[in-house]
C-alpha cells in the first residue's frame, strides 16, 4: 500500500495528536509515516503506526491499531492545510520531484534511520 505523496495526510494518535505526513508505508509492524519537513536538520522524520491496517470506513484512509490516517481536507483546522501549502511551496513544483527513495536517503544520512 502507497498513499499519494501529493495528498495530505492526517495522522490522528491514540492520544489525539495531530501530525501531518508527507507520505506513508507499509511497515512490518504496521505502518510508516514520515512527517513533513523530513529533509531539516532537526527532523525525527520516519515513525511507525503498530498494529494491522485496516481501510477506514467512509474516508480515504486507514486505521493502524489505536490510530489512524486519512486524507486532510479543507474541513480540518486551517492550519493544517496552510502547513501543507507550505510545504509544498518548500518543494517547488508542487513536490513532484519528491521520491520515496529521496526521503529514505536523507532520513539516513540524518541518522534517523539505520537500515
Amino acid at each position: 500500500m502507497q498513499l499519494d505523496l501529493k495528498k495530505p495526510m492526517l495522522v490522528v494518535l491514540p492520544d489525539g495528536m495531530r501530525r501531518l505526513a508527507a507520505f506513508a508505508f507499509e511497515h512490518p509492524k504496521g505502518l510508516c509515516f514520515v512527517d513533513l519537513w523530513w529533509d531539516t536538520p532537526e527532523a525525527h522524520p520516519f515513525h511507525v503506526l503498530e498494529g494491522p491496517v485496516r481501510p477506514m470506513t467512509g474516508a480515504n484512509g486507514f486505521v493502524v491499531g489505536d490510530s489512524y490516517i486519512y486524507e486532510l481536507t479543507r474541513e480540518e483546522p486551517q492550519y493544517h492545510w496552510d502547513e501543507w501549502e507550505r510545504w509544498l511551496s518548500y518543494l517547488g513544483d508542487g513536490g513532484s520531484y519528491l521520491t520515496d527513495e529521496m526521503a529514505i536517503k536523507a532520513a539516513a544520512s540524518s541518522g534517523a534511520i539505520t537500515d
